[in-house]
């Protein structure tokens, strides 16, 4: 078993007020090693988080083949994506009119 231990905040109880089928980025940043990112927090709204490795901007991982998809939903939710070396893009995207707030962690 792997225990990583280095971790860095990206995102701290950010709060996105996101409008009806909007999408906003959460983060952006460079990973050298491998490792992953941890992301919690709470939705008013159902919300899609979305992790895109390897896209040179935000608006290009709507076309990216290199993507980690997860249904946060409503209220509280945790989950871990898995990180790989070069730029990475934290989406989230917004069906309804809400609110989330958001926290992501690196471990490498």
């Amino acid at each position: 078993t792997v225990s990583l231990q280095v971790q860095q905040t990206l995102a701290g109880g950010v709060t996105l007020n996101m409008a009806t089928n909007s999408s906003t980025t959460l983060t952006h940043f460079t990973v050298t090693y491998g490792g992953y990112v941890q992301i919690s927090g709470t939705s008013s709204t159902y919300v899609e988080i979305g992790v895109c490795y390897g896209a040179a901007s935000s608006s290009a991982c709507d076309q990216s083949l290199t993507y980690y998809l997860v249904d946060f939903g409503f209220g509280g939710s945790t989950f871990a994506a898995p990180l790989m070396p070069g730029p990475v893009w934290i989406n989230v995207y917004n069906g309804a009119s809400g609110t989330a707030t958001l926290t992501a962690v690196e471990f490498i």
